[in-house]
């Protein structure tokens, strides 16, 4: 084999690794799992329903009608 073609297959599995690659990531930020509708995290996915709760984020305050 000459020189050239070992660089060409070795450039040819370096592309499909990329590749194969990508489309896992792809994969991954399609749809995220969030039935409680949580507010999004800075990570892009939910934030645990325990901080939600720690922090009071499901609390709803009425007016005080005096």
């Amino acid at each position: 084999m000459s020189e050239m073609t070992i660089i060409d297959n070795a450039m040819l599995k370096l592309m499909q690794e990329e590749t194969q690659a990508d489309t896992e990531s792809d994969d991954e930020e399609q749809q995220i799992y969030n039935p409680l509708k949580l507010p999004m995290g800075w990570d892009g996915k939910p934030i645990p329903y325990w901080l939600y709760k720690l922090h009071g984020l499901g609390q709803v305050f009425l007016p005080l009608i005096v």
